[in-house]
């Protein structure tokens, strides 16, 4: 098996759930009364430094159940694992990229 000296120089590890908040926090914003989100300018940056670091983490933009985006990030490790999920916004504010999931809509398809 031949191995490239790029290859080398970026050897991937694993990382705790821990390790990833720490990482991640720079890139969070919090507005008055509102959770922790990431920008949509700075998702395509977190997502290359972390898939291009650790060999243990999934992370991407997904839709929510709630009609918006979220960035997950899931760290598979053994017994430690976890995911964590922060909104992503357009300059603070909340977009809609689906209708969100109605419960009952199965009741207007019946009628």
């Amino acid at each position: 098996m031949k191995s490239t000296g790029k290859e080398n120089a970026m050897e991937k590890t694993k990382v705790d759930l821990d390790q990833i908040q720490k990482e991640i926090k720079p890139y969070l914003r919090k507005g008055f009364l509102q959770k922790a989100y990431v920008d949509s300018n700075d998702v395509s940056r977190i997502c290359r430094i972390f898939r291009g670091k650790y060999s243990n983490v999934d992370i991407g933009p997904k839709p929510g159940d709630d009609g918006k985006p979220y960035l997950m990030i899931k760290v598979r490790q053994f017994l430690l694992g976890g995911e964590l999920k922060y909104e992503i916004k357009v300059k603070g504010k909340s977009i809609r990229t689906h209708k969100p999931k109605d419960s009952l809509s199965w009741i207007d398809r019946i009628e």
